[in-house]
């Protein structure tokens, strides 16, 4: 695969998707120039998405800003020696709209990865308002979320430690807690489903608000079709940061790993929204469905 900005994070997604950390501490340096064009020109290279949104991102730069000035927007204790930020927006309400901003913003954080830069989602602890007001946004526009971007610090400090400890990034959900077969009552086992282990795995490694991991999935039996559904059951951090929509936009993220896994290992299949027969515990609601091309693989 010939790379180009397009396609650049599929030709290395399992890599890049195991290499990602959140980064909460930053090198007081600036950013090469050349990576902050190189993101730029990104935002505006959409892949094909399986929802409907209008999103765009922003680079915000605070440099020179006094450290009274950085404190109204939020970060400050969370955040150490960042000056610039990635800011996604959604210009306009669709029905799938915090789906298809987890997905696109996840697919930029990865790229930014790959220019050797350090990222970190963050859904609650800034000020959407100042922000807002920075970039000149209208009313409608909304900021759901936004990472800083820099230069990793080669040890991330105490406090970092500390959130990320009480995050539980570090850790993630059992295979049997998050994918099943035929029903929820039957959990899937890595070894029954060759090559789609590996697009699994990838859902499984993907970030999520304080790690709550709310995508559940199931396969079909007899069938390498994929069923994506959200646990909506409510979680500490929701209730917090009064964003309720941060389950959605992990949704997009897990949706993005499995997309790009499959692509990058020429799995071909299609996406589809139409609820299987499948009966669901309370609070799991049926998202999306991947459905694999049986005539040009054998599996």
């Amino acid at each position: 695969m010939k790379l180009t900005i397009q396609n650049i994070v599929i030709a290395n997604a399992k890599e890049l998707i195991r290499k990602r950390r959140s980064i909460r501490t930053y090198k007081q340096l600036p950013i090469p120039r050349e990576k902050i064009i190189q993101l730029s020109n990104y935002f505006d290279h959409f892949s094909q998405n399986p929802f409907e949104g209008n999103v765009r991102f922003e680079n915000l730069e605070l440099e020179g800003l006094s450290r009274s000035e950085k404190r109204r927007f939020g970060t400050y204790g969370f955040i150490h020696g960042a000056n610039t930020f990635i800011v996604g927006i959604i210009t306009k309400p669709t029905k799938y709209d915090y789906e298809h901003f987890g997905y696109l913003f996840e697919r930029v954080i990865l790229f930014a990865t790959y220019l050797g830069l350090g990222t970190c989602w963050i859904g609650g602890t800034f000020k959407r308002s100042v922000f807002a007001f920075q970039l000149s946004l209208s009313t409608k526009e909304r900021i759901p979320v936004i990472t800083p971007i820099g230069i990793p610090a080669k040890r991330q400090n105490l406090r970092s430690s500390i959130i990320k400890k009480v995050a539980g990034s570090h850790k993630r959900k059992l295979w049997s807690e998050l994918f099943f077969e035929g029903e929820f009552e039957n959990p899937l086992t890595k070894e029954t489903v060759p090559p789609y282990s590996e697009p699994l795995e990838m859902v499984r490694l993907a970030p999520s608000a304080s790690n709550f991991q709310p995508w559940r999935i199931i396969k079909e039996k007899d069938k390498h079709n994929y069923h994506f559904y959200i646990n909506q059951k409510p979680h500490s951090s929701y209730r917090i940061f009064k964003y309720q929509n941060l389950q959605r936009i992990d949704l997009g993220i897990a949706v993005y790993h499995f997309h790009a896994t499959v692509t990058q290992m020429g799995l071909t299949g299609d996406w589809q929204i139409s609820k299987p027969n499948i009966v669901t515990p309370n609070n799991i609601e049926y998202l999306i469905s991947w459905n694999h091309e049986e005539r040009n693989h054998k599996i």
